[in-house]
């Protein structure tokens, strides 16, 4: 499962970026899928996945072995915080409303179990809290980058080759109950899709 979640963060953080630089019409989707999974994995398996615990293994009583009550329900709501987070991030890459506020509810218990993990590291010198140090760090920083990020500015960055459809969707985004507005943005996008 470990192999599955570096497949899936590495793809994501690579779509996205090729997002960024170049538009392709399948990147909405797969990046929605992709986020979609790790964020399930994150949501179902945290407490096999940040325990080491192999798939195959999960309903085998010995694989809990020395592996407290406490910790397991850490790691279960260590992986609600991670689905959070990935779901923010896309979000405020697809640019769909609420991804602000998704992230900020993430990162702020996020650096709850920041602060946690890295007290319970200092004490028990404990590998797994080394391990979740390390998760904590890499998408805490991703969220963070996407929180700085403002909507126009992601606006911005995807569709700078297609200024009429940027400038438009931005007209749209700051008076959102203006309907003709809005059919004006989505007939620009149809327009940029069809080229």
């Amino acid at each position: 499962m470990k192999t599955l979640e570096k497949i899936l963060g590495l793809s994501a953080i690579l779509i996205m970026l090729v997002g960024f630089l170049i538009r392709f019409n399948f990147i909405a989707s797969t990046i929605t899928l992709v986020l979609f999974f790790l964020s399930m994995i994150y949501f179902g398996f945290s407490f096999a996945l940040l325990n080491n615990i192999r798939l195959r293994h999960i309903f085998k009583q010995e694989s809990y072995k020395g592996i407290s009550a406490l910790r397991f329900i850490g790691s279960i709501l260590v992986g609600f915080v991670f689905s959070i987070l990935c779901i923010g991030i896309l979000f405020k890459f697809q640019l769909w409303p609420n991804g602000t506020y998704t992230l900020l509810i993430g990162l702020i218990n996020l650096g709850i179990l920041l602060i946690i993990s890295a007290v319970r590291l200092i004490i028990s010198k404990d590998k797994f809290y080394k391990n979740l140090l390390i998760r904590i760090s890499i998408i805490g920083i991703i969220g963070l980058i996407f929180f700085s990020l403002s909507y126009e500015k992601i606006l911005e960055l995807k569709y700078r080759d297609d200024p009429e459809y940027m400038e438009t969707e931005k007209k749209s985004m700051r008076d959102f109950d203006n309907l003709k507005l809005r059919q004006k943005a989505s007939e620009e996008r149809q327009k940029m899709q069809q080229d």
